[in-house]
């Protein structure tokens, strides 16, 4: 069994909403100039958002018809969240960029510490502390 649907589609659909957005509304559909981000409630041109975000409120012919009945929640671009690319170590307080953080450290970002800090870590003598006996006999 082949997928039917051409190579492409969804970049299309969203080129072909920009260059009728441009040119006023499509004959057919009626396509608005403007979309409205779910966080600043603005209305603003499709420039302002995505490909992905514009190909989200297309409509999709493969889709079910319940999925394109369905209003879509998309944001514009300032209001997209960016991929973080500092952390700040938790123990020393230096903003660093991500390779001075281990992967496993780089999940939490409040309690990320740093390569270096984990290093000092385990270099001390956990056991140095004369107040830690292992010994039952402090009754």
């Amino acid at each position: 069994m082949t997928d039917r649907r051409p190579v492409g589609a969804y970049n299309n659909i969203a080129k072909s909403i920009r260059s009728n957005a441009s040119a006023g509304t499509d004959a057919q559909t009626d396509i608005p100039k403007t979309l409205q981000c779910v966080f600043c409630k603005k209305d603003k041109p499709y420039e302002a958002f995505s490909t992905t975000m514009i190909s989200k409120t297309s409509y999709n012919p493969y889709a079910p018809s319940s999925f394109n009945a369905k209003k879509k929640a998309i944001s514009c671009k300032s209001c997209t969240a960016t991929s973080v690319t500092h952390l700040t170590c938790m123990i020393c307080s230096e903003k660093m960029p991500l390779n001075k953080f281990a992967n496993t450290q780089r999940k939490n970002h409040e309690r990320a510490r740093c390569k270096k800090c984990i290093e000092k870590r385990q270099e001390e003598d956990v056991w140095s502390d004369n107040d830690i006996t292992d010994s039952d006999d402090d009754y």
